[in-house]
């Protein structure tokens, strides 16, 4: 029984030792392998690692650096060489014409946004001719001249027309367009207010127009003498209009150029009663709406008053109880005496 116990130790001792043996074995490689890992690392280059910091460049130099920024520079200068080159393959042409405040530009295609090159003569022309001059802003060329509403020009291109790389336009080129409609004008020029009433040739109002070849005019009065207690664009006064005169007048030509004419009066308020009036002109001509149609028509509007009566008033800085005025005729430019005076607080 004791040798059975005494085997049973010895073979128990023995496979415990085998264990260790293994695992003490297996502990050695794993050291060995962490060793090996770790030269590798040491002797790898600078720069070779896999993993980038933020901001360097794929030769390991941060962007922000001197050598960074000069790589970047490098990179757009090929790019931007590499875009010349492209262009430089296509045909350098005219592209389109427009018409813009007084000026006709003129657009080159594929110029590689740099200023064309204009020849020495014959460069441009202008149909129908007139007196013009041109510049060149970069791959455009804006013509001035004196340029006629819903005019056809055409521009014509000289063939040696260039690129700034040299290309030749190789043709004549002949650009049109027509220039647009100006819109028609009507204002009063004077708003005067006071007119004598027994002078003849005096009431007139200065006027410019264009595109207008037909005027009705309307005149209402207000109010007697020159007791005006409301504003005449008030609903007020427009209740106390009464029209006294209408009349149609057709005007003469130019239409199409603004031009300064005089509207008399003399002719069609023949009653040439004291007070106040106002003085209504509609034209033929309309406005453009939102959606460039037809709007409402061109129209004026003013007051006047005819009187005889002349008045000048002053009030006193100090005491504004008391008031001075003096009235005369414009007739003659007499005082008239016992004049009825009525001074109006608002």
């Amino acid at each position: 029984m004791n040798r059975i116990l005494i085997v049973l130790l010895a073979l128990l001792s023995l496979g415990l030792g085998s264990v260790a043996l293994v695992l003490h074995h297996r502990v050695c490689v794993a050291e060995h392998a962490l060793a090996e890992l770790r030269n590798s690392q040491v002797s790898q280059p600078k720069g070779d690692s896999p993993q980038k910091g933020k901001g360097d460049s794929p030769q390991g130099v941060r962007g922000d650096s001197p050598q960074g920024v000069k790589e970047q520079a490098r990179k757009k200068a090929v790019m931007e060489k590499d875009r010349e080159n492209s262009v430089t393959n296509l045909p350098f042409e005219v592209t389109a014409i427009k018409y813009d405040e007084g000026k006709i530009r003129i657009s080159f295609l594929n110029a590689g946004k740099r200023p064309v090159v204009a020849p020495e003569q014959n460069a441009l022309g202008i149909s129908p001719a007139l007196k013009t001059s041109f510049a060149v802003a970069g791959d455009k060329i804006i013509v001035r001249g004196d340029f006629k509403p819903n005019t056809l020009y055409t521009a014509i291109l000289s063939p040696d027309w260039r690129s700034a790389d040299g290309r030749r336009l190789g043709r004549e080129a002949r650009l049109s367009i027509r220039t647009p409609q100006l819109e028609p004008v009507f204002n009063l020029l004077s708003r005067g207010t006071y007119y004598p009433v027994k002078s003849i040739g005096t009431l007139r109002f200065p006027y410019e127009a264009r595109f207008v070849t037909n005027l009705t005019v309307r005149i209402s009065k207000a109010f007697e003498n020159n007791l005006n207690y409301y504003d005449l664009g008030s609903w007020q006064a427009e209740q106390r209009m009464t029209q006294v005169a209408e009349a149609k007048i057709h005007l003469s030509p130019p239409y199409h150029e603004t031009a300064n004419r005089m509207l008399e009066l003399d002719n069609i308020l023949t009653n040439r009663a004291p007070g106040f009036y106002r003085l209504q002109i509609e034209t033929d001509a309309y406005r453009r709406n939102w959606w460039g149609g037809r709007g409402s028509p061109l129209t004026e509007e003013t007051t006047f008053a005819l009187t005889d009566l002349g008045v000048n008033a002053a009030i006193p800085e100090k005491d504004g109880r008391q008031a001075f005025a003096a009235v005369c005729r414009f007739s003659d430019g007499q005082p008239v005496a016992g004049a009825d005076v009525t001074f109006l607080s608002q």
